[in-house]
């Protein structure tokens, strides 16, 4: 059975579209666990009919304590021997948890990861998330680290709930939590599958969503999550991973911060050249075959010397590029 745990809150206008996508897999010995980590806007309620029309179906409602709290409440009853972790704004492809196990099974891995849709709701992009891993299906313990390379989201994973045990979700991350539990339980896989299909559909565009807000506090804690990310990835010998998951923090951080508000974003700057002054390694793994592109190369390293002219330099390449 597999496990499908969906944390909820104020998404009255996107949970039913990914309750409808779960409920109408292909595969269908699953174990739906709804958190509403209270909701104020009747997201609670439309899961509530939900699990009346489906018995497979179960939600627990809670008082807000966060998306990596809703989460270790899934992890502490489910009962499946597979889990997937989707968010309440995405949706599922209908085949997307067959194919995902199909796989798993067939090379004896214990981790399973595909390819993805970013979309708006109306517009959709393969995000080509593994256009560096060389068509690689297989990643051996030796490697594993690097499926973090590519990408370091939960939503498009199917997981071997044995190699989960006890690790939880950090519930002091303010952001980043999903790489984190990731690093966690990769320590237990001896095997990591990949699935070049885009069978996940990411929504960007929604309105509180941080992949498309303005710089706000959160990054920050995105930062200093990222940061600790790298020392631990660097410490097992993981320096490309490493160095990936930080500058692509930095380069976002950078990114987001409009020229209007450079003054105003004085601390965001001021901590990313603290890390980069500290850790000057960073710039060996600075390569386009990491699959770090031209841009952000070129930003982090004029960040090395003057953070505020690579706010101005990456908004000047962005509006070149038309990207």
């Amino acid at each position: 059975m597999v496990s499908v745990i969906i944390p909820v809150y104020n998404i009255k206008d996107y949970i039913g579209k990914c309750i409808e996508s779960v409920i109408g897999q292909t595969y269908k010995e699953l174990e739906i666990i709804l958190i509403d980590d209270g909701s104020m806007d009747g997201s609670g309620d439309i899961c509530d009919r939900y699990a009346v029309q489906d018995e497979r179906i179960k939600v627990i409602h809670t008082c807000n304590e966060g998306v990596s709290s809703a989460r270790n409440k899934g992890l502490d009853i489910m009962r499946g021997d597979y889990v997937l972790f989707a968010d309440g704004d995405d949706w599922l492809a209908s085949n997307m948890i067959e194919r995902l196990l199909s796989f798993m099974l067939e090379v004896n891995a214990q981790i399973v990861s595909c390819d993805a849709y970013q979309t708006d709701g109306n517009n959709f992009e393969v995000r080509n998330l593994y256009k560096y891993a060389g068509n690689k299906q297989i990643l051996l313990e030796s490697e594993k680290y690097d499926i973090i390379r590519y990408t370091a989201t939960l939503w498009n994973k199917l997981i071997d709930t044995k190699i989960i045990k006890e690790k939880r979700f950090r519930k002091q991350i303010a952001y980043g939590e999903d790489l984190f539990f990731l690093v966690d339980i990769l320590e237990n896989a001896n095997k990591v599958g990949i699935v070049y299909e885009p069978l996940y559909y990411y929504r960007n565009s929604r309105p509180g969503n941080v992949a498309s807000s303005t710089i706000n506090e959160r990054y920050y804690d995105f930062i200093n999550s990222s940061y600790l990310i790298y020392k631990i990835l660097k410490e097992k010998n993981y320096k490309v991973a490493a160095t990936i998951r930080l500058s692509y923090a930095l380069n976002r951080t950078i990114e987001y911060i409009p020229i209007k508000k450079i003054f105003v974003s004085k601390k965001y700057l001021k901590l990313i050249k603290t890390i980069l002054n500290d850790n000057p390694d960073v710039y060996d793994e600075l390569k386009i075959e990491n699959g770090i592109g031209k841009r952000r190369i070129l930003t982090l390293k004029i960040a090395k010397y003057n953070t505020t002219m690579a706010v101005i330099c990456c908004h000047i390449m962005k509006k070149v590029s038309g990207k």
